[in-house]
């Protein structure tokens, strides 16, 4: 489906977005395994893991994952949730210093925001910074 629609030119790419549970694992880990090429990049859901995920436990949680969705074609993107519920490591608690790290590294290949319009109200202020980041500015992260 994704090669035809691509084919088509209703779609210029495509992800994946699994979390770390092992049922959605394996199902997510047999379409990669399969048909990964046909995917540019995995929206791994980080802000499924607990709210106090330290930036230690965060590192290691990218490393896991870009090893899971190693090889096919897609990239693993770091991603945080806007919604209140969210967990993970947040915007404020570290986030931004992942990022960093994982750019010094090399390994960045991209964010991914969960929920944005729940933002709207502090006018995107994390999708901005976010921006910023990604577009070469490096301001203190916290």
């Amino acid at each position: 489906l994704v090669r035809a629609l691509r084919a088509l030119g209703v779609i210029s790419f495509a992800s994946i977005a699994p979390f770390a549970n092992p049922e959605v694992q394996a199902h997510y880990g047999e379409l990669w395994r399969r048909y990964g090429r046909e995917f540019e990049y995995v929206n791994f859901q980080f802000y499924a893991y607990d709210a106090n995920t330290t930036v230690t436990q965060f590192l290691g949680y990218y490393d896991e994952q870009s090893c899971r969705y190693a090889g096919g074609g897609g990239k693993v993107l770091l991603g945080f949730g806007t919604d209140p519920a969210a967990g993970g490591l947040m915007p404020g608690k570290g986030f931004f210093r992942a990022c960093h790290e994982l750019r010094r590294q090399g390994r960045l290949h991209g964010v991914f925001v969960w929920a944005a319009d729940n933002s709207a109200a502090d006018g995107f202020r994390y999708e901005r910074v976010t921006q910023r980041f990604l577009a070469g500015d490096a301001p203190g992260f916290t």
